[in-house]
């Protein structure tokens, strides 16, 4: 992102690791929540910080290892191509690719959530995706994991065009 011109922003969700400060002196803005609050507490910061500083499309990559940094210049043209579009970067379900235990439980969730959403999704649980500013107002209910599948139910409901862009995903 850096290299894009991007600002980079860490939201430490309350680790006890170094994860602030390796993230600082690699140059990145850190926002932290002094104890674990969840994911959806930490999209929410973001959105937070995004709207004070009149943001258009916010850009999450988990950090889990499994999304490849590399990938973010495809899912920011991407966003620059449909600005105000939902973008996902979509893994691959290939077998010889992702673990099966992740595959199936992906599938099913993905099945359901496109089911309510009233249209299709790929990929349903990637943690790789530029939200744009609309969702940034979204009346949240949910804190944790589950507030990635609010954020899409709420932009089929508002009608935010969805751009699925393939990805390389790292399984260790």
């Amino acid at each position: 992102a850096q290299t894009l011109g991007l600002p980079i922003v860490v939201i430490d969700d309350g680790s006890s690791d170094d994860t602030a400060l390796v993230a600082e002196r690699a140059g990145a803005e850190v926002l932290r929540h002094h104890a674990n609050r969840g994911k959806g507490a930490a999209l929410q910061t973001g959105f937070a910080l995004c709207r004070r500083r009149g943001v258009r499309a916010m850009l999450t990559l988990d950090a889990d290892g499994q999304h490849d940094p590399f990938e973010i210049p495809k899912l920011v043209a991407a966003q620059r191509e449909h600005p105000g579009s939902l973008v996902l970067g979509v893994r691959s379900f290939d077998p010889a690719v992702m673990p099966r235990r992740s595959r199936i439980g992906n599938r099913i969730s993905t099945y359901f959530i496109s089911r309510f959403a009233g249209r299709p999704h790929q990929d349903t649980q990637t943690g790789f995706r530029v939200y744009p500013r609309a969702l940034f107002f979204a009346p949240l209910r949910t804190r944790r994991f589950d507030t990635e599948t609010e954020l899409l139910l709420m932009a089929a409901k508002l009608s935010i065009p969805l751009v699925e862009v393939p990805i390389r995903t790292i399984y260790g």
